[in-house]
Formats: C-alpha cells, sequence, structure tokens
C-alpha cells in the first residue's frame, strides 16, 4: 500500500519481461523486445546493446529510438570505463561531467544525460546496454540505473539460456542425423554387396585393369560404409 504509482509501473514493467523471457527462446526476439521495453519505461531517448562476440568491435543486434533518427554512434569512452571498472555509469550531464571531459563524441552527439549497464551473468560478460538522451540533463536517473540493471541481469540470463537451448537443438539434431545415416548406410550395404559379387564375377570371367579398378573402389565404399556403421552404434 505504500508504493506510489510510478513504483507500480516499475514492477508492471519488470512483469512484462519476465514473462517474455521465460515464454521465447528466440535470442533476437528476446533483444529487441527487452531494449523496447527498457527505453520506453525509462523515457530514454536512444537504446541499443553493445555485444561483445570476439570481433574488432562491438556489435549492435538490437536497437530502439524514441525520435525518427536512426543514429546509432555511442561513446567509447562511456563503454570503455564501465568495461574498467565493471560497474554501471550513470550521467545527469554528460555535456559537464568530469569523468566524460576526454568524450569528443559526446559533444558532437549533444548527448546530456547517458546510461550505460554491463550485461553479466556468472562472472561472464556479454556487452553493455547503452541508453542516452539529448533531450535534457536529468532525463536518467538513479531509479532507471536500479530498474536497467534488473532487466540487464535478466538480459544475460536469457542470453546464456537461448545459447544452451541452441546447443541443444543441435545436438537433437545430430541425434537424428545419425539415426537416419545409420538406417541409410544399412540400406547401402546390400547393394554394395551385390555390386561386389557381380564385380568378382566379372573379373574371374573378364579380368584386366577395369574389373580391378571397379572392384578396388566398391571395396573402398564397403569400407566406409562398415567404419560410419561402427560410428553410429552405442559405445566408447
Amino acid at each position: 500500500r505504500t508504493l506510489t504509482d510510478h513504483e507500480i509501473d516499475r514492477f508492471a514493467v519488470l512483469g512484462k519481461i519476465s514473462e517474455l523471457l521465460n515464454g521465447c527462446y528466440e535470442l533476437q526476439e528476446l533483444l529487441d523486445k527487452a531494449l523496447k521495453i527498457t527505453v520506453e519505461a525509462t523515457g530514454a531517448e536512444r537504446g541499443m546493446l553493445l555485444l561483445d562476440r570476439g570481433g574488432a568491435d562491438y556489435e549492435i543486434p538490437s536497437f530502439h529510438t524514441q525520435t525518427e533518427s536512426g543514429d546509432r554512434n555511442f561513446s567509447r569512452c562511456v563503454v570503455e570505463r564501465v568495461e574498467h571498472s565493471g560497474e554501471p555509469l550513470l550521467s545527469l550531464d554528460a555535456q559537464r561531467d568530469e569523468r566524460l571531459t576526454g568524450s569528443t563524441s559526446l559533444r558532437i552527439m549533444g548527448t546530456r544525460s547517458i546510461l550505460c549497464i554491463p550485461i553479466t551473468s556468472r562472472n561472464r560478460s556479454f556487452g553493455y546496454m547503452y541508453l542516452d538522451s539529448s533531450v535534457r540533463a536529468g532525463a536518467l536517473t538513479q531509479s532507471d540505473l536500479k530498474l536497467a540493471a534488473v532487466i540487464a541481469g535478466m538480459a544475460a540470463s536469457a542470453i546464456e539460456r537461448a545459447e544452451d537451448f541452441s546447443i541443444l537443438v543441435q545436438n537433437e539434431k545430430l541425434a537424428a542425423i545419425g539415426t537416419l545415416t545409420a538406417g541409410l548406410l544399412h540400406e547401402l550395404s546390400n547393394p554394395l554387396g551385390s555390386i561386389l559379387g557381380l564385380g568378382e564375377l566379372l573379373h574371374m570371367e573378364v579380368g584386366g585393369e577395369l574389373t580391378e579398378e571397379l572392384l578396388e573402389e566398391a571395396k573402398r565404399c564397403r569400407n566406409l560404409v562398415q567404419d560410419l556403421l561402427r560410428l553410429s552404434r552405442k559405445g566408447p
């Protein structure tokens, strides 16, 4: 009963995101919807996810803006500070923030309020959630930081779960292919046996290099089939 309407709205946002993350295994859909809800709930002008996937630069798999601008530029100075400290960064006024005086990009973009949060789970870092606004100073607050931090943690768990699910699906596919291959190999064994038998008869009657080559190739195919059959059987 002591909760304000604003606090209740925040709980509703978390409820929506929790429902979303628990009801979907498609990673791109998860990222897009979670970011969209976060941007709208915090009132940020733009939001993007910067994921580290081993490339030379961060990938931006998800971007959302509440304006017509599609500009995806971000301040590397901000991201580097968060990377080195491991802690979220909130700047109420980036133009006057002494921590960000070295960032030329913030001045060029006219960024006033900025929020950058690491996306981590079990000591594993996936990247960053980056929110900003050029409308006014203080557009993003400490309350927005707390909300976005919770969502970033949920997003990290969702990414891990989506990756695990992808591996599980791939393993199931491999198992299905193994079963299919075993059946196919059994079917190939019979015609290969016939080819070998007929080839030996032909070689006995006709002889020559051609029939000998035919037998060698047929035997090679038979050996490959036998090797694959051994591999498909359960065992060490």
